[in-house]
């Protein structure tokens, strides 16, 4: 019976803590819808975003940031704006649009161009070129080559030119694929926190 006692405390002990956890859920669920009626009455940011897109046109590229804590980014093209609440906006051109709620959006961005990455492939292509070029040099000797009428030479430090034939190797191809990609460079046009 004595061993019994410490159970009985753990299984209370538990028990509180999952009223106690389900007590803080119903809070934050109450108090979720009321924060999100707020953002979205709030005159100046329906304002705010009837301006930003004001200027836009159907298919222009657009990227839709939600508000903290969660960071979610949705890339996409935009579409119109309902209801001076809710924009719209396709994630894929094949798809229907759906529709952002004012409360959904932390900050709203327009592309405004293209980067491509040649800088970041020289780089890389660069460094895997000189590791490789350092192992060759690591697991070869230096050549010997036999002359007429003199005998064999040894041709000191050759080796290390793997080293540089790799790094500059790796550079100009590195350099080449990371041209060809690019990326899409965006301008923050409003934000809604």
């Amino acid at each position: 019976m004595h061993g019994d006692a410490p159970l009985g405390e753990a299984m209370d002990r538990s028990a509180i803590d999952l009223v106690a956890r389900c007590v803080v859920l119903v809070c934050v669920a109450a108090a979720v819808p009321r924060i999100t009626y707020a953002a979205e009455n709030d005159p100046t940011n329906r304002t705010i975003l009837l301006n930003t897109t004001d200027s836009w046109a159907p298919g222009d590229r657009i990227r839709v940031t939600s508000p903290e804590p969660y960071r979610v980014h949705w890339t996409g093209w935009f579409a119109s704006v309902e209801a001076d609440s809710v924009l719209r906006m396709r994630l894929s051109r094949e798809l229907d649009p759906i529709a952002v709620r004012l409360s959904q959006i932390g900050t709203l961005e327009e592309k405004v161009g293209t980067k491509r990455h040649w800088r970041t492939g020289a780089g890389v292509g660069c460094l895997l070129g000189l590791l490789i070029g350092a192992a060759i040099a690591a697991s070869s000797e230096d050549p010997k080559v036999p002359i007429p009428g003199l005998g064999t030479i040894q041709l000191n430090g050759l080796r290390q030119t793997y080293v540089v034939i790799g790094g500059a190797s790796g550079l100009i191809l590195g350099g080449a694929i990371g041209y060809t990609i690019r990326s899409d460079r965006w301008g923050i046009v409003a934000r809604f926190d």
